[in-house]
């Protein structure tokens, strides 16, 4: 009869999961020929450079240049950046028919970064129709660079109480490269 043998207490000792840390490709890539070193090296470091790119990811970044553009009712206490030479459009809502108007807050001074192209102009949403609602459209051209803080007021002109609503939208005129 042959003796049947005992495991070893390595044997039975369970066996640990592999973590897949950094330590652990660099230490392959040592036991590995020098062409699979560098490759395993390489795909180490790529691992390495996109887990930075994610982490940046969520990183703020600077307001995109825009060559022109229409900015709303929703874009209130907004920035945008756009370059020299553009249109900046405003458009934005009320109802011209009840008194109510938009204008510029005679205390921003901004007429030497954005220049203002001709009136305001009221656009009716259904024009014949009483009481409709419109749009006002105030046009501008990105003159110098700097930066122009633009704010309107929706009042009645002949009332000298505070404004009912007011907008405000930051822009900043940069030179073309």
């Amino acid at each position: 009869m042959t003796e049947e043998k005992k495991p070893t207490m390595k044997q039975l000792r369970p066996r640990r999961p592999r973590r897949l840390g950094m330590g652990f490709f660099i230490a392959r890539a040592a036991r590995l020929s020098s062409r699979a070193a560098i490759l395993v090296s390489c795909a180490a470091i790529f691992v390495s450079c996109a887990a930075i790119l994610v982490c940046c990811a969520g990183a703020k970044s600077e307001t995109p240049l825009l060559k022109d553009i229409v900015i709303g009712d929703d874009d209130d206490g907004k920035s945008y950046a756009i370059y020299k030479g553009s249109l900046a459009e405003l458009r934005l809502s009320g109802n011209a028919t009840t008194g109510f108007l938009w204008e510029i807050d005679p205390a921003t001074d901004n007429d030497l970064v954005l220049k203002p192209q001709g009136e305001a102009e009221y656009r009716a949403d259904a024009p014949g129709r009483p009481g409709a609602g419109g749009t006002t459209v105030f046009s501008y051209m990105a003159a110098v660079p700097g930066t122009a803080v633009l704010v309107f007021r929706y009042r009645r002109p002949w009332e000298t109480e505070a404004a009912d609503k007011t907008f405000r939208v930051t822009v900043l005129v940069k030179d073309v490269h």
